[in-house]
């Protein structure tokens, strides 16, 4: 492979590495000029490169290549010689495997800011369409090299503009889709030679022909689709008389992974964490766990160990189940009996913690891991009989076969010892190192924001010891000094240390909680001022994390949060009907800016899942404790429950998938009651749907629980007399009745 290598001098010239020898490197995605303004092999050979215009994006190329410490780079204009015929058909079935290989593409946009981001002729052209897909890091500049944004945080305008689904442009791998919605995706780009419409394509579907220029694009298409063909079993694309499916299916047992999450671009290795990871996970039937602080790491290491697993064992069954609570255990174990389309899981009755665990046992269906995350609560697993209780639930341990492989993440270091069986398999993680900090924090932070001067190196590293190189807060920090033009790292060290001092009154608010919330005190602080600025920034944007901050914070359906804006007032009143066209556009786009303002502080993230979008558990218990020292907590929680009570629909087998998706994020309603009865009124409602879909699913035990405390409220404010009580005690009574609990249930019928 040729590469552009830049001298210690700045200067730049071409070298060439064979085989495995091939050093990290960037990839530079364009469109072309004119030919004649393009920096071609042979000028470089002969000296004039740097005469034309196109030594330019060279120039970008190599600069933004060095600032992210890379000294290698390709440009297709000039690493391939194209005389050769033999070595431009080598590289054009090579070039997906280049750019997918590559440590940073960068893709400079000759046209912007001329032109808006979205009517930018990079994405009407064929070769850019493996350019965006194929690297994992993908990196957007204008033409004076501002950056733009990247592939992960420009997600939905990518996807807007061409039409590839979210969880493609966040890794999923294109052979888990038909082959017609990939060609779907080259419909309407275009080529200056009309056979590169179907070579372009090659990398796309993982195949390799010769090139013939001159054959006409027909003749180079219908070789496309007979070698398409040849590796798919004989099925062909769409126009044959076949369609030509891939992806999972479970009659060939197929393997998948569910991970919600791409592979952070911004890694940093801990190898030894990993080793012992892969080490301990590495039999079947192995069980291991990695404990610590919030914020510290463990799920970006166990995202890191997944898609490892997945891409290089042979056909892994790869699963993710976030475990903070039993709801989203239930949650995750009838994802995987979806994907596995497993026999009589839509039953109204069906036990879906059995079904998923007879699979899990069951030898014939190969290798698999399963990541729980964020398995906090030892209750959960392994329930405990209270006095006077008279039903335990199940326990989830029962439902974790021995066969696969089990990788556990926690803060409570007693719940994964029990879990992954003793104190041998767990490994502490601990913060970053000092080398590793920094890595981190130049990843995180924009091209520069870190000068590389010895007084901003000071600066780094102070700050980093003041951030106790916890990940999280390196993270929360970077992000604080990006969203600023003019923060520079010593500023924000400044901040951090006026912030430290002020971050005492919230500790000494509750400062039990937040110890027994694992918060390391740089997180806090950090957050402090990153919820500060956002109240100065943009005042909507921190009244939406405020709400956001009372849902669970995994899951988070932004289509919910978006009907909030539209439908309620600040005082929670009618203020339009969703979906009135007016008032939608108008909504949907300060929604949008809010939650852009969100991402860009890293305080929520997006899922491979473009439905929803996380927040991390500590950032939201901070954002809790934040409101309840200023007094404003009850307000956002009547917020939320009026916004629930809007939601959350009836119980209903028709509606089981919203109750589903909503289910946990009302479980800490249970025993939140608010103080002002018309609110008790809204809060009854939506324990009483919530009982009724618990009923119907066959979760008795929570089911008369919750119904029981929305009967007790709404006797005490609506009266014993009034409809919505009346409804209730009879789905109360219907319950009792499926336990076999005949004379309770007949007292409430009298």
């Amino acid at each position: 492979m040729r590469l552009l290598e830049r001298k210690d001098d700045g200067g730049i010239r071409l070298t060439e590495f064979f085989g495995d020898a091939i050093p990290r490197y960037a990839i530079l995605s364009h469109t072309w000029g004119a030919d004649s303004d393009e920096v071609t092999f042979k000028d470089f050979i002969e000296g004039i490169a740097i005469a034309k215009a196109g030594y330019r994006k060279i120039q970008f190329c190599a600069d933004q290549a060095a600032h992210d410490h890379l000294r290698y780079f390709w440009v297709d204009t000039c690493c391939i010689d194209k005389s050769s015929s033999a070595e431009l058909s080598e590289a054009i079935n090579s070039m997906f495997a280049w750019y997918r290989n590559s440590a940073r593409c960068y893709v400079y946009l000759s046209d912007v800011p001329t032109l808006a981001f979205k009517e930018s002729r990079w994405f009407t052209r064929g070769w850019t369409l493996q350019e965006l897909l194929a690297p994992d890091s993908v990196e957007f500049f204008s033409k004076e090299g501002q950056q733009l944004g990247d592939k992960r945080s420009m997600v939905k305008e990518i996807h807007e503009i061409t039409s590839i689904s979210v969880d493609v442009l966040h890794g999923r791998p294109l052979s888990q889709l038909s082959i017609d919605e990939r060609m779907s995706w080259a419909a309407k780009r275009q080529t200056k030679r009309e056979e590169d419409a179907a070579y372009s394509l090659l990398g796309i579907f993982d195949v390799h022909i010769p090139l013939i220029y001159g054959e006409g694009q027909r003749k180079a298409f219908a070789r496309l689709q007979k070698e398409i063909s040849q590796d798919s079993s004989g099925q062909r694309l769409a126009g044959g008389t076949t369609s030509l499916q891939f992806g999972y299916q479970p009659t060939q047992g197929q393997s998948f992974s569910n991970v919600p999450f791409a592979p952070d671009r911004d890694f940093v290795d801990r190898p030894d964490i990993l080793a012992w990871v892969h080490d301990m996970c590495g039999q079947p039937g192995a069980r291991a766990a990695l404990v610590g602080l919030s914020g510290i790491g463990k799920s970006q290491l166990a995202i890191q160990f997944a898609h490892h697993i997945y891409n290089t064992l042979p056909r892994p069954f790869v699963f993710w189940v976030h475990a903070s609570t039993r709801a989203y255990f239930e949650e995750g174990y009838q994802g995987i009996a979806d994907r596995l389309e497993l026999p009589g899981r839509l039953e109204p009755k069906a036990d879906i913690l059995q079904l998923v665990s007879n699979w899990l046992c069951d030898e014939k269906n190969g290798q698999w891991v399963l990541v729980l995350d964020s398995a906090d609560d030892k209750e959960i697993f392994f329930p405990s009989q209270q006095q006077g209780q008279e039903n335990v639930p199940a326990s989830l341990a029962a439902y974790l076969p021995q066969r696969g492989s089990i990788l556990i993440t926690s803060c409570n270091e007693e719940a994964a010892a029990s879990l992954s069986g003793g104190h041998q398999y767990i490994m502490k993680v601990q913060a970053m190192d000092e080398n590793q900090g920094l890595q981190l924090l130049r990843k995180k932070l924009r091209r520069n924001k870190l000068q590389a001067t010895s007084q901003e190196e000071g600066a780094a590293k102070a700050l980093l010891r003041a951030l106790d190189y916890i990940p999280l807060a390196i993270t929360q920090a970077a992000a604080y000094i990006n969203r600023q033009a003019r923060m520079t790292v010593p500023d924000c060290l400044d901040e951090f240390r006026a912030s430290d001092r002020k971050r005492k009154s919230l500790l000494h608010y509750d400062a039990g909680d937040l110890r027994r919330n694992n918060a390391s005190n740089s997180v806090l602080t950090t957050l402090q001022m990153s919820f500060e600025r956002i109240r100065q920034e943009r005042p909507s944007a921190a009244e939406l994390l405020s709400l956001i901050s009372f849902f669970n914070p995994c899951g988070i359906p932004e289509e919910v949060l978006r009907r909030h804006k539209i439908v309620l007032r600040r005082d929670g009143s009618v203020i339009a009907k969703a979906g009135a066209p007016n008032d939608r556009s108008k909504f949907d786009s300060s929604f949008n800016e809010d939650l852009n303002v969100l991402h860009a502080y890293s305080l929520v993230t997006m899922t491979s899942n473009d439905e929803t979008f996380e927040m991390h558990a500590l950032v939201q218990f901070c954002m809790r404790v934040w409101l309840s020292s200023s007094n404003d907590a009850d307000r956002w929680q009547g917020r939320f429950i009026q916004l629930m009570a809007q939601e959350f629909p009836s119980g209903d087998f028709e509606t089981w998938t919203k109750c589903k998706q909503l289910l946990p994020h009302i479980e800490t309603l249970y025993d939140a009651e608010p103080d002002a009865d018309d609110m008790v009124e809204k809060w009854a409602q939506v324990l009483t749907n919530a009982a009724k879909y618990l009923c119907n699913r066959g979760s008795y035990h929570t089911a008369q629980m919750v119904a029981t405390i929305a009967v007790t409220a709404q006797e005490r404010v609506l009266g014993l007399d009034d409809e919505a009580t009346l409804r209730c005690f009879s789905l109360l009574a219907r319950v009792l009745q499926y336990q076999g609990k005949y004379v309770e249930a007949e007292k409430l019928h009298r």
